[in-house]
């Protein structure tokens, strides 16, 4: 049942943001294209995750007959989400006339880093169970003992 209510959480909630951000994409003005074009990606993002999760939870064979398009579903997500933020930063400058410049390199640096480290093998994107790149408190990026074949 639980995963009943889930599902239905999810739907309306990607049905909701993607449609509010085509919304805000229609209106006039540049700050609402923009914030709406940050829901769009949000919502398309969370979708590559929560779709095969709806999917999962309706069907028979559960979550391991769709592990794969879960984990790339999380990995695809990773990325949008990262994207998404440093988006908002931007858009926070734009309101608020922060023209730091150190700080803006320093978001976009760490967004980078970020998005290297969740393209890294070691997080073993596609295979089932889940992605080991910071395992048992510590962080793997040099460990080939975690890069296997799914």
């Amino acid at each position: 049942m639980m995963g009943l209510f889930e599902s239905l959480f999810d739907i309306i909630y990607l049905s909701l943001v993607i449609a509010l951000g085509v919304r805000l994409v229609i209106n006039d003005g540049r700050g609402s294209k923009f914030f709406g074009s940050m829901a769009i990606l949000l919502g398309l993002g969370d979708a590559f995750h929560l779709i095969p999760r709806v999917i999962s939870h309706l069907s028979p064979k559960g979550f391991e007959a769709h592990a794969k398009a879960l984990s790339w579903g999380q990995f695809v997500t990773s990325i949008t989400m990262t994207v998404f933020y440093v988006m908002y930063y931007f858009y926070y400058r734009e309101k608020s006339d922060d023209r730091a410049q150190s700080k803006k390199w320093i978001i976009i640096s760490l967004a980078l880093i970020r998005i290297v480290l969740v393209m890294l093998p070691q997080n073993n994107w596609g295979c089932s169970g889940q992605a080991f790149l910071i395992q048992h408190g510590k962080v793997n990026l040099f460990s080939s003992s975690h890069l296997h074949r799914c």
